[in-house]
């Protein structure tokens, strides 16, 4: 049996929203509103995923840089050591 191209982006469609609730899953014109809506919102939430790690990947580092300094002057703020641990880690920001 031959479907039309119409009907069968219509039955893909159906197959997409037919987890979501109310007319988003029975009516065309609100399902394909819906699925476009749901596609963003997955292209969003990943971004926002990314972002969040990525600041929680630079106050991880922060935590460990501020742990390894070594502070050896009484008020001197130029007379620091980093311990090795930190310069790799710094090395490795760089590559990033």
């Amino acid at each position: 049996m031959c479907l039309y191209i119409a009907r069968k982006r219509t039955i893909k469609i159906h197959l997409f929203t037919s987890s979501f609730r109310g007319t988003h899953s029975s009516f065309t014109g609100t399902i394909t509103q819906k699925k476009i809506k749901a596609l963003i919102s997955i292209h969003w939430d990943k971004d926002r995923k990314k972002r969040d790690f990525r600041g929680l990947c630079i106050s991880r580092i922060n935590a460990v840089i501020l742990c390894k300094i070594i502070d050896f002057g009484p008020s001197d703020s130029d007379n620091h050591t980093i311990d090795p641990t930190v310069s790799n880690i710094f090395f490795f920001l760089k590559i990033i």
